[in-house]
């Protein structure tokens, strides 16, 4: 009775929570758990959660191993409360789950499936019952990870734009009390004869910055 009111509060609320077993099989799932998958609710209970998951190419685990070692490993260690596990769901992946060669079953509600990749962290915790199972909550990262991706690729172009310029070029971080040097372009080392290695973090007032006339 405990349990079947612990699971109708968990459907009430809109958290991506699972339960495992020790080989890493969802034996309960919340409907929004199953919605961030790609998949009906009713092909992720009773499944590898592997199954649903990228797990062999796109899963950077926080620990060693696979989702079934993570378990295992918390079963193992008392002191461990939890672990996060990195996890990607590709399109493919969603389609696999559902049916064959990537298509979803005639019977599915195509409502609940999601073509989109999806970035989440998986916080792994043992179950207290001592069966080596573990409960597991999921929070999107997807839009985190686009951000980031998309912070490099415009860092990247201000690194070949900066190294290209043909002017003396100085990148500093403004501080509390000061200005240091960040990077220094090849321009700016031609013309004052300064190494990007030898002037990163100092301060931009011990630089002799004038130029020759």
């Amino acid at each position: 009775r405990q349990l079947r009111t612990y699971e109708s509060a968990l459907e009430n609320v809109d958290d991506m929570v699972c339960v495992l077993d020790g080989d890493g099989t969802v034996t309960y799932a919340t409907t929004p758990f199953a919605a961030w998958l790609g998949v009906p609710k009713d092909r992720v209970v009773g499944r590898p959660l592997t199954n649903s998951l990228d797990v062999a190419g796109n899963t950077e685990n926080r620990g060693d191993g696979t989702i079934t070692d993570t378990i295992a490993s918390l079963s193992r260690d008392e002191e461990a409360a939890s672990t996060l596990v990195d996890v990607t769901v590709e399109p493919a992946v969603a389609g696999d789950a559902t049916g064959t060669e990537g298509a979803p079953d005639s019977d599915s509600d195509d409502s609940e499936i999601d073509n989109r990749t999806r970035r989440g962290e998986l916080r792994l915790s043992s179950l207290a019952d001592g069966s080596g199972g573990a409960v597991a909550s999921l929070v999107d990262t997807t839009d985190l990870h686009r951000t980031r991706t998309e912070l490099t690729r415009e860092r990247d172009r201000f690194n070949r734009l900066f190294e290209r310029l043909p002017d003396p070029v100085i990148e500093v971080v403004h501080e509390a009390d000061d200005t240091v040097v960040q990077s220094i372009n090849p321009a700016f080392e031609s013309q004052f004869g300064y190494e990007a290695a030898t002037v990163r973090g100092r301060s931009i007032a011990e630089l002799d910055l004038r130029y020759d006339t």
